[in-house]
C-alpha cells in the first residue's frame, strides 16, 4: 500500500500533530528489513507516527503521548509494585527513557510498530516496576528481629563458633576500606543511620533506583571480595568456601553497621 495512505490515516489519528510525509515513510522502512516490505501494511501506523513525532521534540505530540499512553501507566502499573516503590517515579523514569537524557539514545527510537505503543509503553513499565520491586526486595534493610534470628540461627551459630567470625570481619573491613568514598558514605547512611533511599537521594540529589542501584552494587561488591578474601585466608577449596559464605552471606547486614561506626572500630580491632 502506498505510504500516503497510512500517512493520512495516521496524522487524523493523532489529530494536531504535524510530521512529514518523508519522516513518516522513513520511520516506517526502518520499522521493517528490506525484505519485509509486506509487514509494513500490519505495522501500527498512528504509533510509529506519533513515536516519531515525539523524537522532534513537538509539543502537541508529546502531550499526545502523556494524554492517550502515559498518564494511563500507574493503574496498570498498581499490581506490579510492592509497598515503597513510587509508581510516579517509576513513570517519571520511562520518560527520561522515552525521550533520551544526557546524550542516551531515545527509548522511542526502538519502537518498531510490530505492536500497540501502549502494549510496547505498558511492557517496559512493567519491567521497569518488576526490576524496582527486586531491588527494593535485595537492598532492604532487616529488622531487628529479623538481624537477631540471622546471628542466633543454628547454622549462623555453629559456623561463627567454629572461628569464622574473625576472618570475616576482617575481610569485610578490608572490603569497605577498599570503596570508592561515595560508596561507603552512601553505605554508612543507609545501614548505620537508617535513611531510607528517598532520603539519599535527596542529598545526593538523584533518583532513589540510582540510590539503590548504589547500594545493590556496593554490597555485591563487598560480597565478591570477601568470599575471595575467605577462601585465600582459610586455604580451603572452592565448594567448601562457597558452603562456608552462604551461611556467613546473611551477617553481612548485621555486621555491616557495627563495621561502619567510627566509634566502634577502635574497640574491635
Amino acid at each position: 500500500m502506498d505510504p500516503r495512505v497510512h500517512w493520512e490515516k495516521a496524522r487524523t489519528a493523532n489529530a494536531g500533530v504535524e510530521l512529514s510525509l518523508e519522516a513518516f515513510a522513513a520511520r516506517l522502512q526502518t520499522a521493517v528489513g528490506p525484505n519485509e516490505q509486506e509487514r509494513i501494511d500490519a505495522l501500527d501506523h498512528a504509533g510509529l507516527y506519533l513515536a516519531q513525532a515525539c523524537l522532534t521534540g513537538q509539543p502537541a505530540a508529546l502531550r499526545l503521548l502523556e494524554q492517550q499512553h502515559l498518564s494511563r501507566l500507574p493503574r496498570a502499573l498498581e499490581r506490579f509494585v510492592s509497598q515503597g516503590v513510587a509508581v510516579e517515579d517509576l513513570v517519571q523514569e520511562l520518560r527520561v527513557k522515552l525521550l533520551g537524557a544526557g546524550g542516551a539514545v531515545p527509548k522511542l527510537a526502538s519502537f518498531n510498530g510490530r505492536g500497540s505503543l501502549h502494549r510496547w509503553l505498558e511492557a517496559i513499565a512493567v519491567r521497569a516496576a518488576i526490576d524496582a520491586r527486586r531491588v527494593q526486595r535485595d537492598d532492604e534493610p532487616l529488622s531487628e528481629q529479623t538481624q537477631d534470628a540471622l546471628v542466633t540461627s543454628g547454622a549462623a551459630r555453629a559456623s561463627l563458633k567454629a572461628g569464622l567470625r574473625e576472618p570475616f570481619g576482617r575481610a569485610v573491613k578490608a572490603s569497605l576500606s577498599a570503596l570508592n568514598a561515595r560508596d561507603r558514605r552512601v553505605l554508612e547512611l543507609h545501614y548505620l543511620h537508617g535513611l531510607t533511599t528517598s532520603r539519599i537521594a535527596t542529598i545526593y540529589q538523584t533518583h532513589r533506583m540510582t540510590v539503590s542501584r548504589w547500594l545493590v552494587a556496593a554490597r555485591a561488591q563487598i560480597l565478591t571480595e570477601v568470599e575471595q578474601a575467605l577462601g585465600q585466608e582459610l586455604a580451603t577449596t572452592r565448594s567448601e568456601v562457597g558452603s562456608i559464605f552462604r551461611l556467613l552471606r546473611s551477617e553481612l547486614s548485621v555486621s555491616l553497621p557495627r563495621l561502619l561506626d567510627p566509634s566502634r572500630r577502635g574497640v574491635e580491632e
